[in-house]
């Protein structure tokens, strides 16, 4: 039995919540993955090829999840990233929360009529592409996350390019406005160029994007930093959902 269909119950008793680490398996983007003994786990902990834990268990059973985590390494620092909430207190219990940046996780359920409003968002589909390596400077440029001069994260963009899903607004042989999905399979890099905004590109792109993670069979969704406004409006546009607890990424120390 393969890693999926052995989780499969798990990721079924929460289905919004292990959404991330459900991505990250999918994606491949696991170095190591712990789960308990039982036929059926009860818990896992994973950790992307980034360095950052991911975990899913019952916050009300936590004994399962405390016994995985017994099992890092707590004299140096870690990370993690898209914890439920809930989850926290096995966190605060072993080591100092140093950083915190709280998100909401925004969910996307596919449905026949959800589909067709993004192909109708999406429209005719003769400018959009797939962003080319080529392009990888120019969309490193506008990532927020890496430095223009840094080989890693230039590196990292060019997997994307290559792996991930993704779309791009062509006016001619010049990309304008692009998105594509990260490692856990959730949409992101999206953006367009300050001088082609506001003409709906941008929405365009996204929805493009979005139809083809649910074709992939996935529910999309994302991550949004606490008090971050800007994404809210195309959020609400596609009829996200947002989760009722929130998600963080944080670090601890010794």
């Amino acid at each position: 039995m393969d890693t999926l269909t052995r989780l499969q119950p798990l990721f079924a008793a929460y289905p919004i919540v292990g959404l991330k680490p459900l991505g990250m398996l999918r994606e491949g983007d696991v170095e190591t993955l712990l789960l308990d003994d039982a036929p059926q786990p009860r818990a896992l902990l994973l950790q992307s090829r980034s360095g950052f834990w991911s975990m899913l268990t019952d916050p009300d059973h936590p004994a399962p999840l405390r016994a995985l985590l017994d099992r890092l390494d707590w004299s140096r620092p870690l990370a993690f990233a898209g914890l439920w909430e809930p989850l926290l207190p096995l966190l605060s219990e072993r080591a100092e929360i140093t950083w915190r940046n709280p998100c909401h996780q925004h969910h996307l359920t596919p449905t026949e009529a959800v589909e067709a409003q993004l192909r109708e968002l999406r429209g005719d589909v003769a400018q959009l592409g797939r962003p080319r390596d080529e392009h990888a400077p120019l969309l490193l440029e506008h990532w927020p996350y890496g430095a223009s001069d840094d080989p890693e994260a230039l590196a990292h963009i060019r997997e994307r390019i290559s792996n991930a899903r993704t779309s791009g607004w062509f006016e001619g042989d010049a990309l304008i406005s692009w998105a594509m999905t990260h490692r856990d399979g959730s949409p992101g890099f999206m953006h367009t160029l300050a001088p082609h905004r506001r003409r709906g590109v941008g929405l365009r792109v996204a929805a493009d994007l979005l139809l083809q993670v649910i074709t992939a069979g996935w529910i999309p969704f994302c991550h949004v930093v606490e008090g971050n406004k800007a994404p809210m409006g195309m959020i609400a546009r596609f009829g996200f959902k947002r989760s009722p607890d929130r998600y963080l990424w944080l670090g601890t120390s010794p």
